[in-house]
């Protein structure tokens, strides 16, 4: 009796939508499952990608290079093995970028990082998989989060490697986050 029932509610709404209905409410849902279904391929490589650079030793550009700053390619970076932030992040891009994620949905973010109690100048990658926060990959807390579930991070500016590095091109952050 309950299954009659049930077919008779689905038959009835079925059949008060339009053809045209049937099939835009179908095309919708596809859209949306296959949008879900690629985010999902891309945070899986984001993840796998950011765990494995991680896995490279950190260490200071005066141990490394025997200068204050430098910011290695992501080639000196694999081959020497170690790279302080700004290696891993650029690292981190080169890679996603040859594997074939959209370089367009990445950028730099320079901000100032709290660690043991201090704040610190500090470059992570971050992956604009929305239009919501961007996901942050980081070198220092190894989990992938958004810039707003990060209250160690203070972001200062972002910067791509799409455009040319001109003022209107960076985004400037105004107050703490």
């Amino acid at each position: 009796m309950k299954i009659t029932i049930y077919m008779f509610i689905i038959i009835s709404y079925i059949f008060s939508m339009t053809p045209e209905e049937i099939k835009n409410q179908y095309f919708n849902k596809l859209i949306k499952e296959e949008k879900k279904r690629r985010i999902d391929e891309e945070i899986k490589i984001l993840k796998k990608v950011n765990s494995k650079i991680n896995l490279i030793k950190y260490r200071s550009d005066k141990k490394n290079w025997n200068k204050s700053d430098y910011w290695a390619t992501y080639k000196e970076f694999l081959k020497k093995g170690s790279g302080d932030c700004e290696d891993f992040a650029i690292a981190k891009y080169y890679v996603l970028k040859n594997i074939g994620i959209n370089y367009k949905k990445m950028s730099f973010g320079y901000n100032r990082i709290k660690i043991k109690g201090k704040y610190t100048n500090h470059l992570v990658l971050l992956y604009y998989i929305d239009n919501k926060d961007p996901l942050i990959l980081d070198n220092v807390n190894k989990r992938i989060f958004r810039l707003n579930k990060r209250k160690d991070i203070k972001m200062i500016y972002t910067f791509n490697l799409n455009q040319k590095l001109k003022k209107e091109n960076i985004k400037i952050y105004k107050g703490e986050k």
